[in-house]
């Protein structure tokens, strides 16, 4: 399994919805990575407990995902 290891600069809006199983709910966060020619990636997570894994005052801050 790869790692990432970036700065976190940016939480993406909580988006929810409903199927045929129930209500869901889905986020995500984008971290940048490398020094001279840095690359950001976009993650998206499902779940509350999934969401939760990163908030508002972790941006700015460096993260492995």
């Amino acid at each position: 399994m790869q790692q990432i290891i970036g700065r976190l600069i940016e939480i993406l809006p909580v988006i929810t919805g409903e199927n045929g199983r129930g209500v869901w709910k889905r986020g995500g966060f984008v971290i940048e990575y490398g020094n001279e020619y840095p690359k950001k990636v976009a993650f998206t997570t499902f779940g509350d407990d999934n969401i939760a894994i990163v908030n508002p005052s972790m941006v700015g801050s460096t993260i492995t995902v």
